[in-house]
């Protein structure tokens, strides 16, 4: 298993597709919305769970396209492309207007759900003894990713903070928040090389249980 250049290959891309949303919905997209424009926090919390809901819902979705089309690496392909456009459009496009932006908070949370394709996909390039073993490997990267991609924004962030604080609690401005989140867009782009250069399986097994 481990000798299987693909299951390396889609370890990091469901790592680095996963942690981004994790790390942006799970952590610091509230304070981000609630220090830089100004929102609530409860309305803020609305558009980090857009992304969630969008990612509960591609997961599904996207894994029953992938048995459809009978493909692994396309629409695991397209999918980590739309998450990496979504978290540059995010970081280069400002002034977007309250719906644009639950619009494309939902759409990266909807491509990120693509990482379930990442599952049955090692499953196949893996003799079928390894199945559960292999699923392991994939679930450690997307949790242990995000565990890692949130401790470095925190970083990022400490090390680009200006001295401002309000009631004991640190305030970042908008260059913080665009170098720290700059690498959930470089996350991005590093999942749509990762996958595309997995080999296709056509929803076979590469291995026979006899192998």
């Amino acid at each position: 298993m481990l000798a299987e250049r693909d299951t390396w290959l889609l370890f990091f891309a469901g790592g680095l597709i996963a942690a981004p949303v994790l790390t942006f919905a799970g952590l610091w997209g509230v304070p981000y919305l609630v220090q830089v424009h100004g929102l609530e926090r409860s309305h803020a919390a609305g558009f980090t769970t857009a992304m969630l809901l969008g990612f509960a819902i591609g997961g599904p979705l996207l894994g029953a396209l992938s048995d459809r089309v009978g493909r692994r690496k396309l629409p695991y392909l397209g999918a980590a492309l739309v998450h990496a456009v979504g978290w540059a459009s995010f970081l280069l496009i400002d002034n977007l207007s309250a719906t644009a932006l639950y619009l494309l908070f939902a759409l990266i949370g909807f491509s990120a759900g693509g990482l379930i394709i990442g599952f049955a996909f090692a499953r196949e390039v893996n003799h079928p003894g390894a199945a559960g073993t292999v699923g392991g490997v994939v679930n450690m990267a997307v949790l242990g990713f995000a565990a890692i991609q949130q401790s470095a924004v925190g970083w990022i962030l400490d090390r680009n903070w200006q001295g401002a604080m309000i009631e004991g609690a640190r305030i970042y401005d908008a260059a913080a928040y665009h170098a720290a989140f700059l690498w959930l867009a470089i996350s991005g782009v590093g999942a749509v090389l990762a996958v595309a250069l997995t080999r296709e399986t056509y929803c076979r097994l590469r291995f026979d249980s006899d192998d």
